[in-house]
């Protein structure tokens, strides 16, 4: 190799090093745009029944970006989660204990939660959890996020082999200033190198990917007509004429298809409408059904997560609650499993709601 050819390719190793950690490195705090950015302010932008999902996956610009171009999702904030420290921020020290994350909308009648976890695997290092790819430390670690029970048990069903991802309850998300907020696509080249220069779509493409059947079928053919008219068409049964409307024995209602626990008897409660109703849905968040605003009503349809039965409605005129919320039920949507019989048919887990 003669000197200049030593020289000029000296000079592209320097230089594209140079461009790499300079991607990473961005302008100290008071020199980016100080715009906050609220959960709030995002909320104003989609849709009200928007699900959300929250995981960390190492860089949250690439976290932001691998979920904004899924098909279903509205939108996807950048921010810390899952610490104690206040007031975190960008740069090395300054986020505390928290981790970097995504905070991601998505549209629920596209994508379920099922998604989102088999997404959050398929394009993070889920062996690794000292870091991710060239990020090391504790605030880049890989974690998903749940709500309730059953999205707790999705994880856990879904973790590849080896998986070292940690599977935590989900806490305060707070969104990094709008400097960081789409970052890929304010600072296309520079987060092209970096993303490039970590190794992430490499290392990714080499690990074996999470597969989710195009859509599970669960049987029907123990529904009555009626059942099937409610869960499978939307249907209504009358007024005053399901047993489960005047029921208060101790115990969870499940969904009649798929079996999924919905609601305790401890959140039922007596509304004189003729229809089953409770305070609200199962789970240590209430968040177990999926909810739907339908056209010319007021009304919001709520089905199940997992058969996207349908369920009932929400209705306001609950005078127990703040937001008068009441999830009027059908009772042929329902089945009812007793408090002394949720051991014995799988649902141990859900009796600690009960009593």
């Amino acid at each position: 190799m003669n000197s200049y050819t030593f020289w000029v390719v000296t000079t592209i190793v320097v230089v594209s090093i140079f461009v790499f950690f300079l991607a990473k490195i961005v302008p100290d705090d008071t020199k980016q745009d100080q715009t906050v950015t609220t959960v709030e302010q995002v909320d104003a932008t989609i849709p009200d029944n928007a699900n959300t999902f929250v995981y960390s996956g190492g860089c949250f610009w690439c976290t932001e970006k691998d979920s904004e171009v899924l098909s279903g999702v509205y939108e996807a904030i950048s921010g810390f989660t899952a610490g104690t420290s206040a007031d975190p921020k960008y740069g090395y020290g300054r986020s505390g204990d928290h981790r970097e994350g995504s905070l991601v909308y998505y549209d629920g009648s596209k994508l379920s939660f099922r998604d989102m976890v088999a997404h959050a695997f398929n394009t993070i290092d889920y062996t690794d959890d000292g870091g991710q790819f060239c990020d090391r430390g504790h605030e880049y670690t890989p974690a998903i996020y749940y709500k309730t029970l059953e999205e707790k048990a999705i994880i856990e069903e879904l973790a590849p082999k080896g998986s070292k991802v940690a599977i935590e309850k989900e806490s305060e998300f707070f969104p990094v200033n709008a400097g960081h907020q789409d970052y890929w696509k304010k600072n296309g080249v520079r987060y092209k190198y970096y993303r490039t220069g970590c190794g992430r779509d490499a290392k990714v493409a080499s690990l074996p990917k999470v597969e989710l059947p195009e859509n599970k079928v669960y049987d029907k053919s123990h529904l009555t007509p009626l059942q099937y008219k409610v869960t499978q068409h939307e249907g209504t049964e009358r007024a005053f004429t399901h047993e489960y409307h005047k029921n208060k024995a101790e115990g969870i209602y499940v969904d009649i298809v798929g079996g999924q626990a919905l609601y305790s008897s401890k959140d039922k409660y007596s509304s004189g409408s003729g229809w089953p109703s409770f305070h609200k849905s199962i789970g240590e968040d209430g968040a177990v059904t999926i909810e739907t605003p339908e056209f010319f009503s007021s009304a919001i349809e709520l089905k199940s997560t997992e058969a996207k039965s349908h369920l009932g409605h929400i209705i306001f005129d609950n005078p127990h609650r703040p937001d008068r919320r009441r999830h009027c039920i059908n009772g042929a949507s329902l089945l009812f499993i007793p408090l002394a019989e949720m051991e014995s048919k799988g649902y141990g887990d859900y009796i600690k709601y009960v009593k």
